[in-house]
């Protein structure tokens, strides 16, 4: 036994196949034991839902590029339209291919247990806590759809309102008798009536 606690059971081979009087695993009081490899997960059976679920997100997700082309193209000028589509491309390039390998890797990075050293320094990752990542992944991937989601709705929103609002002044404009109409009803501040 070391002095960390652990005892070592050697294997056929001389290596070791688990470790046994283990003070920092214990159950119940009692040293425990553990062996080489990762953990057990009682979460297989939820694969093929995650599987499911993530590629309905890319399909939704994915949908929304022709209908933000159609926006721009709707929402301005004629002049304007070549240079409103190309600064969405642009936008589309530095806001999200650029940034969101390095967001996820970074989120990914912060999840993880045991890393691997060379020359005193930090490597690749050799294991993950699966629970942290998954939340972190998941809940990154939720924040940029929900984001995106609401400058939609936003969006809709205000060329709804001036959508509505030239076509109230494309009526009034048709109609010189409701001007006339709208005009009178208005009181000035010299009439007593």
């Amino acid at each position: 036994m070391d002095e960390s606690g652990l005892g070592e059971t050697p294997g056929a081979s001389g290596s070791t196949e688990n470790y046994t009087d283990c003070s920092c695993i214990s159950e119940n009081g009692l040293a425990g034991s553990a062996k080489p490899g990762t953990c057990d997960t009682s979460c297989s059976h939820l694969f093929l839902p995650f599987v499911v679920l993530s590629c309905l997100a890319g399909i939704l997700a994915s949908t929304s590029h022709t209908p933000s082309f159609m926006l721009i193209l709707r929402s301005i000028q004629p002049e304007d339209k070549s240079f409103a589509v190309g600064i969405q491309f642009m936008l589309l390039r530095v806001l999200a291919w650029m940034p969101g390998p390095v967001l996820y890797g970074s989120a990914i990075d912060t999840t993880c247990i045991l890393w691997e050293k060379k020359c005193d320094r930090k490597a690749a990752c050799r294991y993950y806590d699966n629970n942290l990542f998954r939340q972190r992944y998941l809940g990154l991937q939720f924040f940029f759809e929900v984001g995106a989601f609401l400058c939609f709705v936003t969006v809709y929103v205000i060329l709804r309102r001036q959508e509505r609002e030239a076509r109230n002044a494309a009526e009034t404009k048709a109609d010189p008798e409701k001007e006339k109409l709208a005009g009178n009803s208005i009181k000035s501040p010299e009439s007593k009536v």
